[in-house]
């Protein structure tokens, strides 16, 4: 009988009502075969409980994510979503081609690295693959206790983890995957023993839909509104076409300043692979350099424009403060192309400046009228009435 590890995710209905939380759970098997597991995951009771508000709570078995074997148990190292690996069994754990370099390269055991060992580019680039592949975002442990592990110091980490987020970023870029965030929401309890009781309550689709939560059902319940608990919303990253390479690769701790990226911007309309790095960093690193960003929409035509757009329209709503900018200059030929290749394909934007539409499409200046600006305007409020 072979050992088998399967992530599998479920759905939660509170008192009878489905809700948008869902859950990433691991379950254990023995089978021969792995054919086993997905009807034994389908038939397993679902899990039920009576949650702080005395409503029952089910979670509701969706669809298995992620599936692997071993020869034995772990016994240590680093824990991912509940169970412990170590470096060896991380790599089995990986995904061709990733699987085959990690084989190669990556060390047999964390253990191997020295407390004041300095790691190179080389091993800090393989074991950021491996932790990538594996780390599911909503029960990553902290940067600097991943980085203690690979050899660091404490005070070490904050440096070590930058260059592992740096690197992991641009390992995306030959991956073509479609990426989009997700929002993580955590509530912790400070315990009078300086211990944290922390719990996983949701991930949600977007930020204002994990404060929703917050604040229409969870902050009233006992047990979630004591002094001295808060709750954290976290912003993920998801590989959504690709469920087997991992589920979420957390970004919240990953930071760098403003003169960091603009040492990584471009400085041509041409300089595409400067701008295919920086949306590999995701937002909300690259926050600081929106205005930046924002500069390269001038003209939609320039090649790095078509790589900034989408990633412009997937931010959405926390670009509200530096278009309204925008919308303040004489520039109409920037106002145009911001008002067409990004509030317009953007529902949230397009709801947040439903009012600026209006007057740009009923009441536009001269300049606007010239550079066909209130025509963009009113095609998308056509196009929001139509349907």
């Amino acid at each position: 009988m072979k050992k088998w590890i399967a992530y599998a995710a479920y759905r939660c209905e509170i008192a009878g009502f489905a809700t948008d939380t869902i859950d990433i759970q691991c379950r254990y098997f023995e089978f021969e075969n792995e054919a086993e597991i997905e009807p034994a995951l389908q038939n397993s009771p679902t899990h039920t409980y009576l949650n702080e508000a005395v409503e029952t709570v089910a979670w509701i078995y969706v669809k298995c994510l992620i599936i692997w074997d071993f020869d034995q148990m772990p016994k240590h190292g680093e824990e991912f979503g509940g169970v412990h690996v170590n470096a060896h069994e991380i790599r089995n754990l990986c995904m061709p081609p990733i699987k085959l370099l990690l084989a190669k390269q990556a060390p047999e055991n964390c253990q191997q690295f020295e407390r004041h060992q300095k790691l190179s580019e080389e091993d800090i680039r393989i074991c950021s693959q491996a932790l990538n592949e594996v780390c599911h975002g909503a029960y990553a442990r902290p940067d600097w206790e991943f980085a203690t592990l690979m050899g660091a110091e404490k005070s070490e980490a904050q440096d070590l983890m930058r260059k592992l987020d740096y690197v992991n970023h641009n390992a995306y870029q030959n991956r073509q995957l479609t990426h989009e965030q997700v929002f993580v929401l955590h509530h912790e309890n400070h315990m009078t023993d300086d211990r944290d009781d922390a719990k996983l309550l949701g991930i949600y689709s977007t930020h204002v839909e994990a404060q929703r939560q917050i604040d229409t059902h969870f902050k009233n319940q006992l047990g979630f509104n004591q002094p001295d608990g808060e709750f954290s919303i976290d912003c993920y990253e998801i590989g959504k076409n690709n469920w087997l390479e991992g589920f979420a690769t957390i970004y919240h701790g990953a930071t760098m300043d403003a003169d960091e990226l603009r040492a990584l911007m471009p400085i041509k309309k041409t300089d595409t692979e400067k701008a295919e790095s920086i949306v590999a960093l995701g937002f909300p690193i690259v926050e600081p350099v929106l205005d930046d960003i924002l500069k390269w929409m001038r003209d939609i035509n320039w090649p790095v424009a078509r790589f900034f757009e989408p990633f412009l329209v997937s931010i959405g709503a926390p670009l509200t403060p530096h278009i309204q900018a925008i919308l303040k200059t004489d520039d109409d030929v920037w106002k145009y192309w911001i008002v067409q290749n990004v509030i317009g394909k953007s529902p949230a934007l397009t709801q947040i400046f439903m009012a600026e539409l209006q007057r740009i499409a009923t009441k536009p200046t001269e300049n606007k009228h010239k550079e066909e600006v209130d025509l963009v305007a009113k095609e998308i409020l056509d196009e929001l009435n139509a349907n």
